[in-house]
């Protein structure tokens, strides 16, 4: 059996089953948060306000770490040494995204009121905007702590954190305030405390795993390292990491704004309705990637490109009938669905259908973004990236103004396509890899019938019987011919060994 660093290749996939089991968990509480509770329990400027507040901290917790993210996987295989803490790496990662937040802080703080001039219509955000700084400073931290514990091959604790914890004390802090145990004032205190607990909880779970904290910076190693090589990387990579995190948020933040008319927090929450159910599509590759990335960075370090190819591979192949599954049982029961919301929630079937379909593609693309950014074509990765995110900016500028919500998914659905389209055409020129077979159009023929069937299927009058059924059919139809057609080898032989049927 061949290695990736410290795993094998049959316990990356066990990994990925584990943290695909963890991120199903959290959706199953998110789905009763986000459709069941949200809409009930907030009215949509709150709901809204909620978003806003994530999405500005999102992406000022993505500005600040500037790509220590990305230079932690590719270049920690290089400090990996147990016996001295890796050379005090930890200590080097939390100082220098603690300096990193201070500047970034105090530029934030100085030009806030240009940012909040953008949000007139949104009394709310404006109230609590500083609410931003612990938030935004909260989720920098984590997604350093997440990027070390996957650099050491530990990923399954701090996936339950962002997935299963975070959830549970949302739901925890909303039923509070729906019952008026609080005030909406503490409610926004305790939504930013429900962040920082989960900082708290990883770096006592890191405290217990490594021993990197108790070491000092090795300066001396640091020093013999190749610093002008690894300055030109991080200086690309952190634009490009900014603008990879930023394209999610993007089109919230410009719904809030007045460009978006008169309710714009209400229709972010419409959205942000929509845009979650889409997105329940891309929990595999999310699952698989927590583990991938830092396999593949190591993989380049050690100059196993047989084994890149053979991950590339795998995970293009499983990653895209898994997605088509998905995507036909989101779109075959996407109106039943919102039949469970209040009514200004059915506004979001199209938003659904977008992001759930520019999801697919990103699952169908497989792990593209690893090989580019971990290996030594990340200078073309990024330039990708800054196109995509002037072209992300460009098209929510045009199509808000012109479909709103839609306009946004459109926009958002549309970056992304090109973005993984060019992705992939630039690992097939200069790696000679690529990914797909017959199965192909196997799985786009499964998904057109799927389809053309649930079109024609009556609709039940209990929502419940509704989505019961049809999920059934579409199971039957896309899975039975998955099973038939044998392009899902590792789930014909999961059947035969468990229930000894053949297939």
């Amino acid at each position: 059996m061949r290695y990736l660093g410290a795993l094998s290749v049959g316990e990356i996939r066990k990994q990925g089953i584990f943290n695909t089991v963890i991120s199903y968990s959290g959706i199953g509480i998110g789905f009763v948060y986000t459709l069941v509770l949200l809409p009930k329990f907030l009215s949509p400027d709150e709901v809204g306000l909620t978003r806003v507040l994530f999405s500005l901290s999102t992406i000022f917790g993505t500005l600040f770490p500037f790509g220590l993210g990305s230079f932690t996987i590719k270049y920690f295989p290089r400090f990996r040494n147990h016996s001295n803490g890796h050379h005090g790496y930890l200590r080097l990662l939390l100082l220098l995204t603690l300096l990193s937040y201070l500047l970034f802080a105090v530029l934030m703080f100085l030009f806030k009121d240009k940012v909040l001039v953008r949000y007139d219509n949104s009394p709310l955000l404006v109230q609590y905007f500083t609410f931003v700084f612990p938030i935004s400073l909260a989720i920098g931290f984590i997604s350093m702590l997440n990027v070390y514990c996957i650099s050491l091959f530990h990923s399954s604790v701090p996936s339950f954190l962002n997935e299963v914890y975070f959830r549970v004390a949302n739901i925890l802090v909303i039923t509070l305030y729906y019952f008026k145990v609080i005030s909406f004032d503490v409610f926004v205190i305790c939504y930013s405390i429900c962040f920082l607990s989960q900082l708290l909880f990883l770096f006592v779970y890191v405290f217990r795993i490594d021993r990197g904290i108790r070491h000092s910076i090795d300066w001396n190693f640091v020093r013999s390292q190749d610093l002008r090589e690894m300055s030109r990387y991080i200086l690309l990579i952190a634009p490009a990491s900014i603008a990879s995190m930023a394209l999610r948020q993007i089109d919230v933040t410009m719904l809030g704004s007045d460009l978006n008319g008169n309710a714009p927090l209400a229709d972010v929450a419409v959205y942000t309705i929509g845009f979650t159910i889409g997105s329940i599509i891309e929990a595999p590759f999310n699952a698989l990637a927590r583990i991938t990335d830092s396999k593949v960075s190591d993989a380049f370090h050690r100059n196993d490109m047989r084994l890149v190819d053979e991950v590339y591979n795998r995970s293009t192949r499983i990653l895209m009938i898994i997605g088509g599954l998905l995507f036909v049982g989101v779109v075959a029961d996407i109106h039943t669905m919102l039949r469970f919301l209040p009514h200004k929630y059915l506004q979001s079937e199209y938003v659904v259908i977008i992001v759930g379909a520019s999801c697919f593609f990103n699952m169908a693309t497989g792990i593209n973004s690893s090989i580019i950014f971990y290996s030594d074509k990340y200078r073309q990765g990024s330039f990708l990236l800054f196109a995509l995110i002037i072209t992300s900016v460009i098209l929510n500028y045009i199509l808000i103004p012109l479909y709103g919500i839609e306009g946004a998914a459109i926009a958002t659905g549309s970056a992304l396509f090109f973005f993984n389209l060019a992705k992939w055409l630039l690992i097939k020129k200069y790696f000679g890899l690529q990914p797909y077979g017959k199965y192909v159009f196997v799985v786009a023929l499964l998904m057109a019938a799927s389809l053309v069937v649930n079109h024609f299927l009556p609709y039940i009058g209990n929502k419940y019987f509704d989505l019961a059924y049809r999920s059934a059919i579409m199971t039957i139809i896309y899975g039975g011919g998955i099973l038939v057609t044998g392009i899902f080898p590792e789930a014909n032989g999961f059947i035969k060994k468990h229930a000894g049927i053949n297939l």
